[in-house]
């Protein structure tokens, strides 16, 4: 019988975390799902772990493969799912207790090909979580979609792979894959998605908890590929804008900040402790990433917003790599010292809550 979910988790080196997943989606009111867990070629006794689970309960399947990075692993989780629905959980996160029955019931009330929810940030390292959630909202067709994305976009909800529930058929007929990238392959994935979405439901309900356990882990671990993929990801958002005729001028200016902060984080991406290139190497990236068509055109974009984007854009507008050097470094020190500050200037939009 064809299971209502099928819930794909990828798994690689997690064995001291992956239990409070586990835990999270086999103890959930809702059992009607299936649990595919793609070992990414695991090396710490995860997977002996995972066969444990799977012996004790028959909802789960384990497949395992070569390590390739998580994009093939959800890949390959997606060519296994039965279920009618599909949702991305990530090893070291949880689902919150009744999500699964609430998302079950949201699919049955409004059935769709893309359910989006509201999640939680959880800082280990800080005091204080953050909420991410948009008013209950159903899409259905182009013009809807067009008046509630520069809201929503704003809201952080459209990034993410993990908070959002995809009709399997749907999905499958898409094509869409993940691209095999390390860093930003989820975004490209929903927005690759988004516009071949006929009816889109929102809820808004915080059913995801999205732990951030490393100080590093705030600004993302080193990736060589990220400016490239940033840049992928803005010609894919506006390609979008282009399509849905979006032009408020709130909603596009957000774009275009969203897409400057991506930039900014490819300078403090430099500054990281696992980034292994040397001093000339690092000056040469920066000059290329403040010297690019797309990031002049994004600067030149730019409205006045807040001190802090303010200041960072002008800087931006120096080309300097003396000033944008030390403004990358800086911002690398603070999101590893002073983790909740840098959270809250990084996403204001979110609602802070103690811990």
């Amino acid at each position: 019988m064809q299971p209502t979910l099928s819930i794909i988790v990828p798994v690689y080196n997690v064995v001291d975390l992956i239990d409070a997943t586990l835990q999270g989606v086999l103890t959930q009111d809702f059992a009607d799902f299936e649990l595919i867990l793609v070992d990414d070629g695991s090396t710490d006794g995860t997977r002996d772990l995972l066969e444990g689970y799977c012996r004790r309960d028959a909802r789960i399947r384990l497949i395992s493969q070569k390590n390739a990075g998580p994009a093939v692993a959800r890949n390959t989780g997606i060519a296994a799912a039965a279920g009618r629905y599909i949702l991305f959980l990530d090893s070291d996160d949880t689902l919150v207790e009744g999500a699964l029955s609430q998302i079950a019931q949201k699919l049955n009330e409004h059935p769709c090909d893309m359910l989006i929810f509201g999640f939680r940030i959880i800082n280990v390292s800080g005091g204080t979580n953050f909420l991410y959630t948009y008013p209950d909202t159903y899409l259905a067709g182009k013009a809807d979609l067009s008046a509630h994305f520069g809201p929503l976009y704003q809201s952080n909800l459209l990034n993410q792979v993990w908070n959002k529930a995809y009709r399997a058929e749907f999905l499958q007929k898409s094509g869409c894959r993940f691209a095999d990238y390390r860093y930003g392959e989820d975004r490209l994935f929903v927005f690759d998605l988004l516009p071949r979405c006929e009816t889109i439901h929102i809820s808004d309900l915080c059913l995801y908890n999205y732990f951030i356990r490393s100080k590093e882990s705030l600004v993302s671990k080193f990736y060589d590929k990220k400016f490239e993929v940033c840049n992928l990801f803005d010609r894919s958002i506006r390609a979008f804008i282009d399509d849905y005729a979006i032009t408020d001028s709130d909603s596009l200016q957000e774009i275009n900040y969203m897409y400057l902060k991506s930039i900014l984080s490819c300078e403090t991406n430099l500054f990281l402790p696992s980034c292994p290139y040397s001093r000339k190497e690092k000056k040469a990236t920066l000059k290329a990433i403040l010297t690019n068509d797309q990031v002049r055109a994004a600067v030149a974009r730019y409205l006045p917003r807040g001190f802090v984007m303010n200041t960072v854009v002008r800087i931006f507008r120096t080309e300097s790599v003396f000033w944008n050097r030390w403004m990358a470094w800086a911002i690398s020190f603070i999101s590893r010292h002073f983790s909740t500050a840098f959270i809250k200037a990084k996403h204001p939009e979110a609602k802070a809550v103690k811990a």
